[in-house]
């Protein structure tokens, strides 16, 4: 068991490169394997993995700073792969560390992001496979109102809505044309009006 960093362990941060280092954790358990990717920064996608035969408690990824959406994927000793994906990194008041703590059960808390507590984006996980749920939850980020809209698909997949289009107010401002090109695989479409 340990603890794991990446990179310089007394990285800077600047006001005009806003952005947080990820202190993930598994809360009872130890992980072998994480993978993050998300937005970094300077709005680039990136990706960011480590193992650990022995097992780890916690992960640091120094160096590596993120912002707005963020995807962690994890293998759990004596559990499997589990993921969380993350609409809204949020900025640790006074940190640049957002500690992200993965309860079974319940997915990620901590600094890690508003769809992800109101489980709509794990959700859409069950639904479909994470490429098609992350890409969602990137392009519902320039809606009106990107939680409700990502939260309103979610409840239509888990209502059986297949083969229905659902109007949903909040999704307006972003992409329509991208979220239902991944929702016609899943025969579901969606209207702002």
């Amino acid at each position: 068991m340990g603890v794991q960093l990446g990179g310089n362990p007394n990285p800077k941060t600047t006001p005009e490169s806003p952005g947080q280092q990820i202190a993930f954790s598994v809360k009872g358990s130890t992980f072998t394997y994480l993978k993050i990717e998300g937005t970094d920064r300077n709005g680039q996608w990136k990706t960011w993995q480590t193992n650990s035969k022995t097992g780890l408690t916690i992960v640091m990824t120094t160096e590596y700073w993120w912002k707005g959406t963020v995807v962690l994927v994890f293998d759990i000793v004596n559990v499997g792969q589990r993921s969380c994906v993350i609409d809204y990194l949020r900025e640790a008041a006074g940190s640049t560390m957002a500690a992200i703590v993965y309860t079974e059960g319940e997915g990620c808390s901590g600094e890690g992001g508003n769809a992800q507590r109101a489980g709509s984006t794990q959700v859409l996980i069950e639904y479909m496979d994470p490429q098609d749920a992350r890409k969602i939850v990137e392009v519902a980020d320039f809606a009106y109102n990107a939680r409700g809209c990502v939260q309103g698909i979610a409840n239509g997949f888990a209502r059986g809505m297949w083969g229905k289009v659902m109007v949903i107010k909040d999704c307006a401002g972003a992409s329509l044309s991208v979220i239902n090109e991944t929702l016609l695989k899943h025969n579901l479409q969606v209207r702002d009006r």
